[in-house]
């Protein structure tokens, strides 16, 4: 196993370390997800059930969903990340980033993905980070909901 692979038991600990960080696990194959910290919560404004019924691509902003899925797919048996900028978007809308740290496991019976998504000042400043630098190849809106559309069935 990698050694950046984490334990159901320490990615739990891990999901509930800080109080203050929002954090989640979700399913690396359907991108659900499979557990969220309180302080997620509280900060993304959704409750835990809501939560359980979404997927990762429904806290980004539309624009954000292809370079995501590119970065994601290509590594769809496990991703560490370190310290990468991106969006996300709380249930009322607003944007704003964050700072990721990302790490896989398993998590009931099912590969999985522990982040730790650390909110940042300057939400106004736009798009900080590595999602910036990935084309969207110049898919228009409606084929970014589309896309949503087919991915959250």
């Amino acid at each position: 196993m990698n050694s950046d692979f984490l334990s159901e038991a320490d990615a739990l600990a891990a999901l509930n370390a800080d109080e203050a960080v929002p954090a989640w696990i979700f399913d690396r194959e359907t991108l659900s997800f499979l557990e969220v910290n309180q302080a997620a919560v509280e900060f993304y404004e959704y409750s835990r059930a809501e939560f359980l019924t979404l997927t990762i691509l429904d806290m980004r902003p539309l624009e954000d969903v292809v370079p995501l899925l590119r970065v994601i797919f290509p590594s769809i048996r496990g991703l560490t990340v370190n310290g990468q900028k991106w969006r996300h978007q709380k249930r009322n809308g607003t944007v704003f980033p964050v700072l990721v740290n990302s790490y896989s496991t398993s998590f009931r019976g099912r590969p999985a993905q522990l982040v730790i998504a650390n909110p940042l000042a300057g939400a106004e400043n736009g798009p900080p980070g590595l999602f910036s630098a990935l084309p969207n190849a110049g898919f228009s809106p409606s084929f970014l909901m589309r896309l949503k559309e087919i991915m959250a069935s």
